[in-house]
């Protein structure tokens, strides 16, 4: 949940080597993941979706219990294998963020690991990215406009998305991933965004309330945000 890699491996022929069909079904249900994440740049790829939900289906693997109104009870259904955009993977594998990152790992276990946190939250991926996200692709005229102005229409709409969604405070202290939003929060920027961070980690690290992150003279706190 944290997007932090928990195993890595190889499978081979899912579709008839039922020695790698059994492995496959051992791993899914001791990890009993949420959903099953599939992209790739061949053909192949088809295939191997159509494998795995053969799989599943042959083999029963089920998603996460939820609370269904209709019958007042919980219940599962089959796991799901869902096929994920992958620009942000392409870009991540083989940069050097991720070779900082994960250094001993190859490329496409860095792809897999860049596919499995944009499911978990698109938003952080962008926002990582930086100013190589305006080297994706939005729209097919978006070659015509000067560098800097999309740049600026790209960070402006992450920023509306950002505040519409929110960012906690002390979820971005303790994971990097997150703390890259916090220069889309309004009023902040990148350089007051620094500045609340280490704010934060002189007073302690984390933020309990309000008046600790706008600052309270009664208190004696260090404003966080003027």
């Amino acid at each position: 949940e944290d997007g932090r890699v928990l195993e890595q491996g190889k499978f081979g022929n899912l579709a008839r080597d039922e020695s790698q069909r059994d492995a496959f079904v051992e791993l899914v249900q001791r990890r009993r993941p949420d959903v099953i994440g599939v992209s790739g740049w061949c053909a192949e790829t088809h295939k191997l979706v159509r494998d795995l939900e053969t799989l599943v289906s042959e083999k029963g693997l089920t998603g996460p219990e939820f609370d269904d109104p209709e019958t007042n009870d919980y219940r599962t259904e089959p796991l799901e294998v869902i096929v994920v955009d992958d620009e942000v993977a392409r870009l991540y594998k083989d940069s050097p963020r991720a070779l900082a990152e994960h250094p001993s790992l190859n490329p496409v276990t860095r792809y897999c690991i860049a596919l499995a946190r944009y499911m978990q939250n698109p938003m952080k991926e962008y926002a990582a990215l930086g100013k190589d996200v305006s080297s994706l692709s939005f729209h097919p005229c978006q070659h015509m406009l000067p560098q800097e102005k999309l740049t600026k229409y790209l960070e402006s709409a992450m920023v509306d998305t950002v505040n519409m969604v929110g960012v906690n405070i002390n979820d971005a202290m303790n994971d990097t991933y997150t703390a890259n939003l916090l220069p889309y929060v309004a009023g902040l920027g990148p350089r007051k965004a620094t500045s609340v961070i280490k704010a934060i980690n002189t007073n302690g690290g984390s933020v309990t309330t309000r008046d600790e992150l706008v600052g309270d003279p009664d208190t004696g706190k260090v404003p966080v945000v003027g």
